[in-house]
C-alpha cells in the first residue's frame, strides 16, 4: 500500500529482502493479469481493468485507488513529453472510471481520487484537447 501511495514500483531492488517481501507479494497478487494480458491490445487491457475492478479483493481496491490518484497528480504535475492533452484526458477519464468500481472500500482514498480528477481533469479540459 505503501508503495501505490507513494507511486513506487513494487520491485524496490535496494530494500532488503525481508522489507521487500512484503511490498512484492501484496503488489504481484493483485495486477491485472499478467503476461498474456500485456499482449493485448491497450483498449482491451484498459476495458478489462474497468470491467474486473469490482472483483478484486479489498487490498488490491485499496492499491488501485492509491495508484490511480496518484497517476493522476503525476500527469498533471509532470505529463510524459509525447502525451497530447487529449490523451491526458482520456487517461483521466479511464482512471476515473476504474475508480467507480472500486468504490465502498476506502472512502479517503475514494474521496482523494475524485478530487483528483475534478481538479487535474477540469484544468486539462480547460486547455482543450489540441494543447
Amino acid at each position: 500500500m505503501i508503495a501505490a501511495l507513494l507511486h513506487v514500483p513494487s520491485r524496490i531492488p535496494r530494500f532488503p529482502r525481508p522489507h521487500r517481501r512484503g511490498v512484492r507479494r501484496g503488489g504481484g497478487r493483485h495486477r491485472d493479469g499478467g503476461h498474456r494480458r500485456q499482449e493485448l491490445p491497450q483498449a482491451e487491457r484498459k476495458r478489462i481493468q474497468v470491467e474486473t475492478a469490482a472483483h478484486k479483493s479489498r487490498k488490491a481496491k485499496i492499491l488501485k485507488l492509491a495508484d490511480k490518484t496518484s497517476n493522476i497528480r503525476a500527469i498533471a504535475a509532470s505529463p510524459p513529453a509525447d502525451w497530447s492533452v487529449k490523451r491526458r484526458i482520456e487517461y483521466v477519464d479511464w482512471a476515473e472510471a476504474v475508480g467507480r468500481e472500486l468504490r465502498g472500500v476506502c472512502p479517503w482514498l475514494e474521496a482523494q481520487l475524485g478530487e483528483a480528477v475534478a481538479r487535474r481533469g477540469g484544468r486539462l479540459r480547460r486547455m482543450g484537447p489540441g494543447g
